[in-house]
């Protein structure tokens, strides 16, 4: 019935050859709680410089994108048909002129498969049953 009664931290009173080594204990935990504070302030900080970066290059977006859909439509509409055309003309000068293949090989331009012809637009008839 003799129990130890057990002191918390604040109620112990070290002996003299320790004191300094409280002191110190002390000091590294305020040092400690203060850079975790600053941490948390530095991180909060680049939390809202980034989300400032994101509305502003979203606002950025919304402002070039018309422009950008315009050069879109315009290279699918007009420039990427004279491409096409001009690589195939290359491969049928290629054909015709032999020596000039090392070039299309060298460039990995190659002739794809002949264009299937595409049959008449006629419905056919459904087949009758016997």
């Amino acid at each position: 019935m003799n129990e130890p009664e057990s002191k918390a931290p604040s109620d112990f009173v070290p002996a003299s050859r320790n004191g300094n080594l409280w002191e110190r204990y002390e000091q590294l935990r305020k040092i400690f709680a203060a850079s975790l504070f600053a941490v948390l302030i530095l991180a909060g900080s680049l939390n809202i410089l980034l989300l400032r970066q994101v509305v502003t290059m979203r606002k950025d977006l919304d402002a070039v994108r018309p422009q950008v859909n315009q050069l879109v439509e315009n290279y699918q509409k007009i420039e990427d048909p004279q491409i096409k055309n001009f690589v195939n003309s290359l491969i049928g000068f290629g054909r015709t002129h032999p020596d000039f293949n090392p070039i299309l090989v060298k460039y990995k331009i190659t002739p794809g498969p002949p264009p299937v012809p595409i049959p008449s637009a006629v419905p056919m008839e459904p087949q009758k049953k016997k």
